[in-house]
C-alpha cells in the first residue's frame, strides 16, 4: 500500500518535470540567436546569451539544430506525451514497437526536410534543414533512388512510423471521414427535396385557389378597385345625391394602404366584381375550398400482426398470473391505442377484471391501460397505446366518405374512433360537446 502511493508521487514528479522540460526545450527552440555563445560552439565570446533560457538553451538550440534541425520540435511534443503518461500513472502499451517508430518519425522527418529544403535560415544563421542526420539519410537515399523516389520512399516510412508510434489507424480515420461527408451529402440533399416538395405543393395550392377563384368570382382585384376609388368626380352644388348614388358599395380598406375619404369617393356604381354584403349574395353562388388546398395525410403505420398476437398472448399470460383465466378474442388495432377483447372465463368477476388497470400497466410497460366493457358483447376491452401513433389529418376525414355522404351543411369531422373509423357529428343536433377519455385514449389527436 505504501509502495504503490509512493510510486504514484514519483510517477506525478516525473510528469512535472517532463513537462518543464518540454517548455524549457521549446522555449530555447524558439529564442534562438546565431550570436550567443554556446559550450564547444563559442561564437559569441563573452557577450550574455539572448535566449530566454540562457546558456543551457542556447547549447540546446544550438545542437539540436545541429543535429535534427526543424525535426527538433518534435522533442518537445515527445516530452509531453511521456509527462503526460507519468502524471496519470498510465502505463505505456507496446512500449518498444512504439519507441522504434518515434526513432522512425525523426529519421524520416530530418531526411524529408532536407530533400525538400535544403537548408533553412534560423536567426540570420544557415542550417541545414533536417540536420546532421536528415543530411546524411537524404544523400544516401538520393544515391540510389534520386530525389523523387526518396521523397515517396521517405513519406511511406513516415506514415509508418506514425502508426507504430501512436496506433493511428488510416483506414478508421478516412472511413469516418467518408461516412461524415456522407452524411452531409444526405441532408443536403434531403434538404434540397424538402424545399422543391415544398414550392412544388405551394405552387399547385396557387394554381388551385386560382382556379377557384376563376370558377366562383369571389374575390375581387383589390388593386383594381381602389384605382377606380380614386378618381374624382364633380361635386353636387345641391348637396344632394342621385337615386343611384344612395346605393354605393362599401369602402374597402386594405393593410398597409392609405384609407380612401369618404368625402372623396366615386358616385359612380362599381362594377359587380366588388364583394357584397353577406344578405345580397346569391343563394348557392358560395362553393366549398378544394380539400386539395390542405397538406396530404402522412403514411399510416403499418400494424405488425405477428407483434400483435405477441402481445395477446403476453396479456393472457399477465391476466393468469393475477388469477384471471380468460382469453383474447379479437384485436382492434388503432391509430393511437389498440384494443384487445378480452373474454374472461366463466366465474370471474368485472370488477375483478377492471381492477388489474394498473397491474397491466406495469406488466406491459405502457403509459396507462383502459379497461371497460364492450357493449352487446360478453367482453371486456383492454385498451393499451400505441408505441407508434399515427397522425389523423383533416383532409383525410374531409374526403372521407361518411363526410361526402353526410346531408348536413354543419356536419364536424371530430376525427377517428379508437378502431381507426373516421367520427363525424352534426352541429344542429349538438347541444354540447365533450371529449373525455384516459390519458393516452387519444383526445389531443
Amino acid at each position: 500500500m505504501a509502495i504503490t502511493a509512493v510510486s504514484h508521487r514519483v510517477s506525478e514528479f516525473m510528469g512535472v518535470a517532463l513537462f518543464a522540460g518540454a517548455l524549457v526545450w521549446l522555449i530555447a527552440l524558439t529564442t534562438f540567436d546565431a550570436a550567443d555563445a554556446v559550450w564547444y560552439f563559442n561564437t559569441g565570446g563573452h557577450v550574455p546569451p539572448a535566449n530566454f533560457v540562457g546558456q543551457v538553451g542556447a547549447f540546446l538550440s544550438e545542437i539540436s539544430y545541429q543535429v535534427f534541425g526543424y525535426a527538433s520540435f518534435l522533442i518537445p511534443f515527445l516530452l509531453v506525451i511521456l509527462g503526460w503518461h507519468y502524471f496519470w500513472c498510465r502505463p505505456i502499451d507496446a512500449a518498444y514497437t512504439k519507441l522504434t517508430g518515434l526513432f522512425l518519425m525523426f529519421g524520416c522527418t530530418a531526411t524529408f526536410l532536407s530533400l525538400t529544403f535544403h537548408s533553412l535560415d534560423v536567426s540570420g544563421k544557415t542550417f541545414r534543414a533536417g540536420g546532421f542526420i536528415g543530411e546524411l539519410f537524404a544523400a544516401t537515399l538520393a544515391q540510389y533512388l534520386n530525389r523523387t523516389g526518396s521523397i515517396i520512399v521517405v513519406l511511406t516510412l513516415l506514415f509508418l512510423s506514425v502508426v507504430l508510434s501512436t496506433q493511428f489507424s488510416f483506414g478508421r480515420f478516412f472511413g469516418r471521414i467518408g461516412r461524415q461527408l456522407r452524411i452531409f451529402f444526405v441532408r443536403f440533399l434531403n434538404n434540397i427535396r424538402d424545399w422543391w416538395i415544398s414550392r412544388r405543393r405551394e405552387k399547385n395550392r396557387q394554381g388551385v385557389l386560382r382556379k377557384h377563384i376563376q370558377r366562383t368570382g369571389s374575390v375581387v382585384d383589390r388593386e383594381e378597385v381602389l384605382k377606380r376609388t380614386r378618381t374624382k368626380v364633380p361635386a353636387n352644388p345641391r348637396g344632394q345625391a342621385s337615386g343611384k348614388s344612395k346605393s354605393r358599395a362599401p369602402a374597402l380598406t386594405d393593410t398597409g394602404t392609405t384609407p380612401v375619404d369618404s368625402s372623396n369617393a366615386p358616385q359612380l356604381p362599381l362594377p359587380d366584381l366588388v364583394v357584397r354584403a353577406p344578405a345580397e349574395r346569391r343563394r348557392g353562388a358560395f362553393t366549398l375550398p378544394p380539400a386539395a388546398l390542405l397538406d396530404s395525410p402522412k403514411a399510416v403505420q403499418k400494424f405488425d400482426e405477428r407483434l400483435l398476437m405477441e402481445h395477446a398472448k403476453l396479456l393472457e399470460e399477465k391476466c393468469r398470473e393475477f388469477a384471471v383465466e380468460g382469453s383474447v378474442v379479437q384485436i382492434h388495432p388503432g391509430p393511437v391505442v389498440t384494443t384487445f377483447e378480452f373474454k374472461p372465463n366463466a366465474g370471474v368477476k368485472y370488477s375483478k377484471v377492471t381492477g388489474l388497470a394498473d397491474d397491466l400497466c406495469l406488466a406491459m410497460q405502457a403509459e396507462s391501460v383502459l379497461i371497460e366493457r364492450i357493449l352487446g358483447k360478453s367482453t371486456v376491452g383492454i385498451q393499451i397505446p400505441n408505441q407508434v401513433r399515427n397522425g389523423i389529418s383533416l383532409r383525410e376525414l374531409l374526403e372521407s366518405d361518411l363526410y361526402r355522404r353526410s346531408a348536413s351543411k354543419l356536419t364536424l369531422a371530430l376525427g377517428k374512433t379508437i378502431h381507426g373509423e373516421a367520427f363525424m357529428s352534426d352541429l344542429t343536433k349538438m347541444p354540447h360537446l365533450l371529449i373525455a377519455g384516459a390519458t393516452g385514449s387519444g383526445k389531443s389527436v
